[in-house]
């Protein structure tokens, strides 16, 4: 119940922050993990086609946590089970981004199912920028070959033979 009620409360703050189009993809209950800690700030992951949110406290320790890390950052996200201080296995999700690793405990599924939809969409932000570079790259071979045929170097089939070879 307990979880529950925190992750409730923090995903309310989460949407708070939320941008006009971003959309929630993924949402846990989950705990972030600090200086070796097990994971006192219980509160919401969230997950969206852009970035990664995390918010939680422990109201008993006074403390709270709270987190955006936007795909461009992120190097690396794994998930899998962690030993933790205590001797403690964890099942958590690693995110690495900035030069700093982030570690959340949350449910084996939880952080399997956050790891794979963080992983999809940096895939999807990233095809769009790769596509873009190759019509780039066609589009200046294009116009290379156009000032070619404007200064004579090429012939109208040679010119066109290369244009359909590019297209």
């Amino acid at each position: 119940m307990f979880k529950n009620r925190s992750k409730e409360k923090h995903l309310a703050i989460i949407v708070d922050y939320l941008e006009d189009n971003e959309e929630v993809l993924f949402e846990c209950f989950a705990t972030i993990v600090t200086n070796g800690d097990l994971g006192t700030d219980g509160g919401a992951l969230v997950v969206t086609g852009s970035r990664v949110l995390f918010s939680g406290d422990a109201p008993l320790l006074g403390t709270a946590s709270n987190v955006a890390i936007d795909f461009s950052d992120i190097n690396g996200v794994s998930s899998g089970q962690k030993m933790l201080k205590g001797g403690l296995i964890q099942p958590y999700l690693e995110i690495n981004a900035g030069g700093s690793a982030y570690f959340f405990n949350m449910k084996p599924m939880d952080a399997a199912e956050a790891a794979q939809e963080i992983n999809l969409n940096r895939t999807r932000k990233q095809a769009p920028l790769e596509a873009t570079s190759t019509t780039k790259s066609t589009s200046e071979q294009l116009a290379t070959l156009a000032l070619l045929l404007e200064k004579g170097l090429l012939t109208r089939e040679e010119f066109d033979a290369e244009k359909k070879k590019l297209l």
